[in-house]
Formats: structure tokens, sequence, C-alpha cells
């Protein structure tokens, strides 16, 4: 499992959000894909794997919350198809 973290104090309060990834062995056909519209993208796409799951925890000071994203693929030979995750079913078309 990989571990993101990002954190900032304002007026003396910290606050931050951790985010934790597992990853399949499949290739990922979106590495290094840079979206015009940066609030529909994420770090996923900066992994050579899929991402199978995301945790995130959002603290201020010492309150925290934490909520998990389940992702599964299909797969039609080395790339993924669809991807069903908590935001819905994403489907994919390769040239």
């Amino acid at each position: 499992m990989s571990k993101m973290s990002i954190a900032k104090t304002i007026e003396g309060i910290e606050i931050g959000t951790i985010m934790e990834f597992k990853y399949d062995d499949k290739i990922n056909p979106f590495k290094n894909y840079l979206s015009l519209y940066p609030e529909e993208s994420s770090c996923i796409e900066f992994s050579k794997n899929n991402a199978t799951e995301i945790k995130y925890t959002e603290y201020i000071d010492t309150l925290s919350s934490s909520d998990t994203e389940f992702i599964t693929y299909t797969y039609d030979g080395k790339y993924p198809v669809t991807r069903n995750s908590n935001s819905g079913l994403d489907y994919f078309e390769y040239e």
C-alpha cells in the first residue's frame, strides 16, 4: 500500500488529507495522464498499475474522518474496458 499526505497549518491548527492506495498488477493505460479538468483527475493516474482501493482520511487537528473507495475493473486484453467505483461506472475504448 502506498501513501500520500497533504497538510497545512492555519492559525496553529493542522489540516490535512492522507490517501492510502492499493493496486492490482495490471497496466494502467492512464499513467501520467493530465486532464484539462484537474478536479476530475486524481493521483491514481500516476501509478503504473490500476488503483483498486483508496482510503481517504481527512483531519483537523485531532479530529478525523475516513472513507474507503473500492474500484473494480473488467479487462479485454491487457487494458481495462470498465472501471466501477463509488463514483459510478466508466467505459473505456482504445485505438
